[in-house]
């Protein structure tokens, strides 16, 4: 989709266009439960954020400013804030979780891979969890969310070149985390 056929969806549903809303859906959605999934494990969770997010942004569309706005920028902010405000709630009030006796058994050798993937990731997900905000953010969008660096420039409110300085820094960082505390 072109920047300019964005910004006629974008300023038809500031205006309560639904069909020009769901078209943003549409255009953002699968971006944006990525970003949220990488962050929210359990995936049920991360659509109810995701329906979250866009409920947020239909009712918060009509009050944007639409002179200079990044609208993905400002959807991933959305997404940032209601996935914070996930976590602030789970930490206030604990989940019991409940064994499923119906929970299919297999074998070993697919048990042993599940569960080194699921350590490589969970080393991953520990060392970015280390680095500084912006550092950890630089690389979800570059790396997860495979945003260009052009993209991620625009969602960070940075020019090209100081988002490729602070990726390496990033790179660097994370790195030297895992390599000094997390590898297996």
């Amino acid at each position: 989709m072109t920047d300019g056929e964005l910004e006629k969806l974008i300023r038809k549903a500031a205006d309560g266009d639904e069909e020009a809303f769901g078209c943003l859906y549409d255009e953002f959605v699968d971006a944006l439960y990525k970003f949220i999934r990488f962050k929210v494990t359990d995936p049920d969770q991360a659509e109810d954020l995701l329906q979250d997010v866009f409920i947020k942004a239909w009712h918060g569309i009509p009050k944007l400013d639409l002179t200079d706005l990044h609208f993905s920028a400002w959807l991933y902010t959305v997404a940032g804030n209601t996935v914070n405000d996930y976590f602030r709630r789970m930490y206030r009030r604990p989940q019991t979780v409940t064994l499923n006796p119906d929970i299919e058994i297999t074998s070993a050798h697919d048990t042993g891979r599940a569960a080194e993937a699921s350590m490589n990731t969970g080393h991953v997900r520990a060392a970015l969890d280390k680095l500084p905000p912006d550092y950890k953010q630089v690389l979800e969008l570059r790396f997860i969310q495979e945003f260009t660096v052009e993209e991620t420039a625009r969602v960070m409110g940075k020019n090209n070149v100081s988002t490729r300085v602070l990726q390496y820094r990033a790179l660097k960082k994370l790195e030297t985390i895992y390599k000094k505390h997390l590898q297996p």
